[in-house]
């Protein structure tokens, strides 16, 4: 099926993100809702993400790993 004027799909959420919503990190494209830790479910942005694979962690849940 094609992707009509849509842009990257979410890495948490699996939707359309449009370039206007977009944050990219390690290669794949969030939301801003859903740029979110893994685990604890806080609010990332460039200063606090940590990621490992295809999972995003604040850097506080990243080290307890």
């Amino acid at each position: 099926m094609p992707n009509w004027g849509g842009g990257a799909k979410c890495g948490a959420c699996e939707k359309t993100v449009y370039h206007a919503e977009e944050i990219q990190c390690n290669g794949r494209s969030f939301h801003k809702t859903c740029f979110h830790c893994m685990a604890c479910r806080k609010a990332l942005d460039s200063t606090t993400v940590a990621a490992h694979e295809s999972e995003i962690y604040c850097k506080v849940c990243y080290g307890r790993r």
